[in-house]
């Protein structure tokens, strides 16, 4: 099963149609249980004079390249509650990152127990959320008021991410013109904040902040 967010629905798509045409993966029943996602999916499909060379040149050749054999829709509530009856091996792709909404959760209550399963996260599970209690192997994880015990096999994917790293951050923080007055560093956990504060310091000589909820600033 796959937890992520609406827009690595679609590059995992594009991805997973690669895999399988190339038969670098072999085909099974791959299934995408979201309708806000199956929007976002066809806004992809349609705004092709945003895509890169590589996908165009697909295009070019008669590829779907958001669409391969086995692949199905769960657009209707009805429709995702008849996964469960299928018989495995079978995919699931649906959304809620962190997985503190959306029909993951029934997916996750069924089958998280079952060490046979396998959970892929695809982008940042933040503290505190039930995808975090998943990613760190926590026993039991609490989903939708209920405990459920958590003997999957867990995976994460990184390679998705849109965020910046340290690197690019510094990199483009070295690209103005005339530098900012202060920077704000709000996002991230504890220690890649504070050794992103420390490096911007250092290599660029600015002025840094970690603002706290309720603090006030003047411009």
């Amino acid at each position: 099963m796959e937890a992520l967010s609406l827009s690595k629905i679609a590059q995992l798509g594009y991805l997973l149609n690669d895999l399988i045409e190339s038969k670098s993966l072999k085909p099974l029943p791959v299934i995408l249980d979201s309708p806000m996602a199956l929007e976002v999916t066809r806004v992809y499909a349609k705004h092709t004079e945003l895509y890169d060379e590589e996908a165009l040149k697909r295009l070019e050749a008669g590829d779907q390249i958001f669409s391969f054999p086995l692949l199905f829709s769960a657009a209707s509530i009805e429709a995702s509650r008849k996964i469960e009856h299928l018989r495995p091996p079978y995919l699931v792709i649906a959304g809620s990152g962190m997985v503190t909404g959306g029909r993951i959760i029934d997916h996750l209550k069924r089958h998280l127990p079952e060490r046979q399963t396998f959970v892929v996260f695809v982008g940042y599970q933040a503290r505190g959320t039930p995808g975090r209690a998943i990613l760190e192997h926590q026993p039991k994880v609490k989903l939708d008021n209920e405990w459920v015990s958590n003997q999957a096999r867990i995976f994460r994917l990184e390679a998705f991410s849109a965020h910046a790293d340290h690197r690019e951050l510094l990199s483009w923080l070295k690209n103005f013109g005339k530098g900012p007055r202060r920077v704000f560093i709000t996002h991230g956990e504890k220690k890649a904040r504070q050794a992103l504060e420390l490096a911007i310091q250092k290599e660029l000589g600015l002025r840094t902040e970690r603002p706290k909820q309720g603090r006030r600033f003047n411009f």
